[in-house]
Order: structure tokens, then sequence, then C-alpha cells
């Protein structure tokens, strides 16, 4: 998979992770929203999935 694909999958992520939470609050979403981001690391190195989770976090923070 390409790394921007990766990118994009974890940021999209972190962003549906985003609304579940208020003033949104469509809670259903907390639980799909790891789906993208589960593919986004799978097969990806150590470090790399380190990376990414590191940025699906720093994102989440940012838009919540």
């Amino acid at each position: 998979m390409r790394m921007i694909f990766r990118v994009m999958l974890v940021i999209g992520s972190a962003g549906l992770a985003a609304l579940a939470f208020p003033p949104v609050g469509w809670w259903p979403l907390a639980i799909f929203a790891w789906l993208p981001f589960w593919f986004g690391i799978h097969g990806a190195g150590g470090l790399y999935g380190f990376r990414l989770g590191l940025l699906h976090g720093m994102v989440l923070y940012a838009l919540t």
C-alpha cells in the first residue's frame, strides 16, 4: 500500500473519530472510525506504524 494512501486513511479515521465527540456527538462513529486506522497501519513496520499512530493521535487531539 502506498504511503500517501496510508496517511490519508489515518487522517480520515481521526476526522471520523472527532465527529463522535461533542458538539456533533455522532457516537456510533466512535466504533467505525477505527476501521480506516487499522487498515492504514496493517502491514506497516514498527517505526512507520508508530508514526502513523502518532499522526492519528495528533490529528484527533487537534480536531477535538
